[in-house]
């Protein structure tokens, strides 16, 4: 069984770690377009580009199911994914449902990329289920730069993360919609400890495994990772984020 997942950079590392924690008897298949990171500041159609051309190099790799683990890729280019190939593909959905269900008063806090805020997307989910809710949204680009050289904790990021959200006061929920802000959730525990952090990550896992036929096997899968830009990757950074040592391998797509 082989899984593929893709981002623009290492943000859906946290994806691969919570889906390989459920099932680590799969080979996982991971590409980091860092040729291409940030998609935040790129055209629809250039991520719908970039996703086909990701999505074609995994299948000719046998994935048997692709996680689009990026919100940005999702929201524009997962529709046409599902029309092209013939396999599932999972995606990365702000958790505004679950939110707005469970916050019955105070704020709800949407943090994401500029191209996921502005989306069709994302208007809709707030329309349907968080009309009558108080929901603010922010983008902090300077933290997917940070997560890319793998700089999530510390006294120094910290100091920079409570400064970014100094202006939200006594927050209920946080719905963390990048997938590159996921590795900041320890450290903005710390800030705000009372607050309900909503991680897409443990449904897009068990998503996953509904998905698909698991071998029936103990032994352990192999996680292979790929970028498309060597200088912007490499074991190191992989390991702070992955707490794994994993080697990466640079391909052209």
């Amino acid at each position: 069984m082989k899984i593929g997942l893709f981002d623009s950079g290492v943000g859906g590392l946290a994806i691969l770690k919570e889906v390989k924690k459920l099932m680590p008897q799969v080979d996982y298949y991971y590409v980091a377009d860092q040729t291409h990171v940030p998609y935040a500041n790129k055209s629809s159609s250039y991520i719908k580009k970039r996703s086909l051309a990701i999505s074609n190099w995994l299948i000719k790799k046998g994935v048997d199911l692709i996680i689009v683990a990026c919100n940005t890729a999702t929201v524009s280019a997962i529709s046409q994914l599902r029309s092209t190939y013939p396999i599932h593909f999972v995606g990365v959905e702000p958790a505004i449902k679950p939110a707005a269900l469970e916050t019955q008063s105070g704020t709800i806090i949407i943090l994401a990329t500029d191209q996921t805020l502005h989306s069709k997307r994302l208007k809709k989910l707030i329309k349907q289920f968080g009309h009558n809710k108080h929901i603010v949204l922010y983008s902090k680009p300077q933290w997917l730069q940070l997560a890319e050289k793998g700089k999530v904790k510390g006294k120094q990021i910290k100091r920079v993360i409570k400064q970014d959200l100094k202006k939200i006061k006594n927050p209920h929920s946080l719905v963390l919609a990048c997938t590159h802000y996921l590795f900041f959730i320890p450290v903005i525990k710390s800030i705000f400890p009372k607050v309900k952090i909503y991680n897409p990550a443990p449904a897009i896992a068990k998503q996953t495994k509904r998905l698909i036929k698991l071998p029936d096997t103990k032994k352990k899968g192999v996680t292979h990772i790929f970028t498309t830009s060597i200088n912007r990757l490499n074991k190191n950074v992989v390991k702070r984020l992955l707490g794994s040592q994993i080697p990466v391998k640079s391909i052209q797509i």
